[in-house]
């Protein structure tokens, strides 16, 4: 529940879509009055639906070029963050970008800060999180794919 939540923000028409694509995908079975994952299935394995991907990806595609090299970057931390966390996960090209970056990012409700600690951040969605994460690995295969292909 709490993965469905983080997921869907609990938009009802959000938890529909994603409660199908899961029990479609049979990445969950369902028993009488319950859902569980299969044994040995984990949380952080479910696969994200492809209408809720997409909305996460059209999120990302608006920011800036900084922006979204934050959240990527901020995509391979733990579930809280700080700063000084993301700018040494950046590269060389946006050293120095990750400050005015997340003023952004919390306006823009990407990332939220800590209520105890404003300097802690985490995703304001999972979603967003986890398609982040996945660009990275996109990203990660067409730099190889162009150096292989240079060869």
């Amino acid at each position: 529940l709490e993965y469905i939540y983080g997921i869907t923000g609990g938009t009802p028409h959000f938890v529909f879509q994603t409660c199908d694509h899961l029990v479609k995908a049979k990445a969950v079975v369902v028993k009488k009055s319950e859902v569980v994952l299969p044994p040995g299935a984990r949380v952080d394995d479910l696969p994200i639906c492809p209408r809720m991907a997409g909305a996460a990806m059209a999120e990302i595609d608006r920011l800036t070029e900084e922006e979204a090299a934050v959240v990527k970057a901020a995509s391979i931390l733990e579930e809280f963050f700080f700063v000084e966390e993301i700018s040494a996960a950046l590269s060389e090209e946006y050293e120095g970008e990750a400050e005015m970056a997340v003023d952004s990012l919390v306006s823009l409700m990407v990332f939220t800060r800590d209520e105890e600690d404003s300097d802690r951040l985490t995703f304001a969605s999972k979603l967003v999180r986890k398609v982040a994460s996945t660009l990275i690995m996109k990203d990660a295969h067409q730099a190889m794919t162009g150096r292989h292909q240079d060869f």
